[in-house]
């Protein structure tokens, strides 16, 4: 019983720290970029021209 309730307890406190899922960007809405933010389903991040190749780099859905 006691492993039962330390098991519940700590699935609860575990629970505080997991953030919620973050919404998919909209068309014309900024993608990728250090928050690796994604696009909506059927959208693509499209960066910006002369962009392609570096580290963080966002664009547009």
């Amino acid at each position: 019983m006691t492993k039962i309730l330390w098991t519940l307890a700590s699935a609860l406190a575990l629970s505080h720290f997991v953030s919620a899922p973050a919404s998919a960007a909209k068309v014309g809405e900024m993608c990728a970029g250090i928050a690796g933010i994604q696009c909506d389903k059927g959208l693509w991040c499209d960066p910006e021209p002369g962009q392609c190749s570096g580290a963080d780099i966002a664009g547009k859905c």
